[in-house]
Parts: structure tokens; sequence; C-alpha cells
């Protein structure tokens, strides 16, 4: 203990220390050794003597917090942080960064300050803006800091809305709030420091910058807030016949293409009378009914509108009289009864999975 506070005691003497303190002054004083070993300890009795400046601001209930704070900012996937290491931050905003977090009501939060003061070390936060993300860190509830990392994982992702097929987006996260409500204050609060343009119902600049400033990588990504995102592939189903069990068959296709993130077009034949070939598909799936025959010039059309994309025909077959002679064309191809077809749909939309992944031009306009 007594080490400890000498080696305190002779940093606060250091001349660079009114106005810069070296990260890795901090490491040594909390007991991390060269070759980035931590003495038994010694990061716990460090956190809790902390600089003499802030002694004041130490109580038995910010223990922990200051462990966390001070863990979180020299630590990454449980190994010091060499990088961290190398860095100098402001001791005013160390200072500030370490008194917001032990005055704030929100243990939550303690990561987030430390994230914010790593983000400051690495030099992503400009110097005028540091106080004003401190102050707005401090202001704003775990809830409103939660609010904008769901908003801006949805600005940055295509994400698969409940319904439909496009995609969420942040004016529906941001809009239909009830008067009076905490989502509604917590806009309004979000609104005054500059985090949310109310304009374009979007993050601003300055909010994605301070999201992602008080955020690791893992912070942001969707699946923190069960969202799925669609993948970029877009599939063309094209409907060869018109009965009630095709439009059931269709649905099965469509719901398990959303669920692998994969959106769907739907065309009867009809659009095998034009050649209007959609410049954003990627792949293609083709279903009929056992016995199809097309005119030769729609067969030469669908020919041109799958291109080269993959594709997989699914054939209706309820008389079980599979003939591969009088399929549509040539490919790989899952055979259905419109009674119970779940296990075949299943079977041709990993297929096509399965071409994608094998051909690279899938992931081209073809």
């Amino acid at each position: 203990m007594d080490n400890v506070t000498k080696r305190i005691a002779r940093v606060s003497k250091h001349s660079s220390a009114p106005s810069v303190i070296k990260i890795a002054d901090i490491a040594v004083l909390a007991g991390i050794t060269a070759a980035g070993g931590v003495l038994p300890g010694a990061l716990y009795e460090f956190s809790k003597f902390g600089f003499g400046k802030i002694r004041d601001y130490i109580h038995a209930r910010d223990d922990r917090r200051i462990f966390e704070f001070h863990q979180q900012l020299l630590y990454r996937d449980g190994a010091i942080d060499v990088e961290v290491l190398a860095g100098e931050l402001e001791d005013a905003s160390f200072h500030a960064l370490l008194q917001a977090c032990l005055s704030d009501i929100e243990d939550e939060k303690t990561v987030a300050y430390a994230n914010l003061a790593r983000s400051i070390v690495f030099g992503r936060v400009k110097s005028y803006l540091r106080r004003h993300y401190i102050l707005a860190l401090k202001d704003i509830s775990w809830e409103d800091l939660d609010t904008l990392r769901k908003i801006h994982v949805v600005t940055k992702n295509s994400i698969i809305p409940d319904e439909g097929g496009g995609s969420v987006s942040a004016k529906q996260l941001l809009a239909n709030n009830a008067p009076g409500s905490t989502q509604q204050l917590s806009v309004i609060n979000l609104s005054a420091k500059g985090f949310i343009d109310n304009s374009e119902a979007k993050l601003s600049s300055l909010g994605i910058d301070f999201v992602e400033a008080c955020s690791a990588d893992d912070d942001l990504i969707p699946s923190v807030f069960g969202f799925e995102v669609w993948t970029g592939q877009v599939c063309d189903a094209y409907v060869l016949d018109g009965s009630a069990s095709s439009m059931r068959i269709l649905d099965l296709v469509q719901s398990k293409l959303r669920s692998k993130g994969i959106k769907c077009n739907t065309s009867m034949e009809g659009a095998l009378d034009r050649r209007e070939k959609n410049m954003y598909a990627t792949c293609a799936l083709v279903i009929y009914r056992h016995g199809k025959m097309l005119q030769e010039s729609r067969q030469e059309n669908l020919k041109y509108l799958l291109g080269s994309k993959p594709v997989v025909q699914i054939l209706i077959d309820d008389d079980d009289g599979e003939n591969p002679s009088e399929r549509l064309f040539l490919g790989e191809t899952s055979i259905t009864n419109s009674g119970d077809a779940t296990a075949a749909i299943r079977e041709a939309v990993n297929m096509l999975i399965n071409q994608i992944n094998i051909r690279p031009q899938a992931n081209k306009k073809a």
C-alpha cells in the first residue's frame, strides 16, 4: 500500500502532470508489468487510491466503478492494450471523465465513460467536443444511449422489418412517439444536444460521432438488438402457374428466403412477354407445375432474364411422375407436392444459397 502511494506521489510531481497524463504511467501505477502481466490486486488498489487530485471523489461505493473504468480503459479482450498505453490524455479530460463517471447515478454507463476516454486517447474526438461529450454522457440516461446506438445500427445496416421487403429506418424509431411519453422526452433531450436531426428524422453527424466515441464495436452490431440483416441478395421468383397451391408454395418460398436475409421479387408468366431484366436481382427461383410448356418466345425470354445468375427450379409434381425431359431447363431442381411443400422449399432455398456461396458472379448484377 505504501509503495503504491509513493509511486502516485512521484507522478504528481512530474513536470507533465498538470497538463498531460501518460496512459503508460497509469498502467505502471496500476501494477501492470512491462510484459503485460498484472500484479495481483494492484489494479484494484490503485483504483481505490487514484491520483491525489481525485481522492476526494472516492467513496466506498465508488470502488467497483473506478476499478471497472480503469479496467475498460486499459484492457481489451482480457489483455493489456498496448496501443492505448502509447497514448496520452489531457489531465483536465481525464479528471472530468472520472468525476462525471463517479457522480453518475447509473452504473451501466461506466463502460461508456471508459470507451469515451479511449476515443479521446486515440484522437477520435475533436478537442472542442470533448467537454460537450463528457457532459452529455452524464446528462443522458442509459436508455437514451441505447436509443442512439439502436438508431446508429439501423442507419448503418439494412435491417429486416417485421413485415414487408424494405428496411427499418431511423424515422420509424423516432416518429410516432406519444406526447409526454418517455420516448418523446428522450428524443427532445437528445435533439437539444445536437445528436438528432429532427428535420430529417435521423442521427446527426454529431450524434453518429458521439455514439461511436462512447461505444465499443460490439455495442453497434445488429444482433445486440435482436435485428436480422438483409444479405444484399435479391431473388427473382418466377411463378408460371396461377393456381392456389402455387401461391401457397410462393408464400413458403418468400418466408424461407426472408429468414435467410434474401429479398424476393415475384413475377408471373406474363412477365416473360417482356425483356425487362431486374438489374438488382442476384439469383432466381422458377416455380411451375409438372408438364408445363412455354411458348418459344417466352422460353427464350426466360433464358435471357435468368442470365448467368444462380437459379433453382421448383417443380410441383402432384402425381409424383418425375420426368427430367419435361423440365423447362437444365439445372438444379427441387420436386415438391403442393400438399406438403415445406421440406422441398427448404431444399430449394438451400440449393440456391449453395450456388450463391460458390459462384462469385452471384454477388454481381447479372
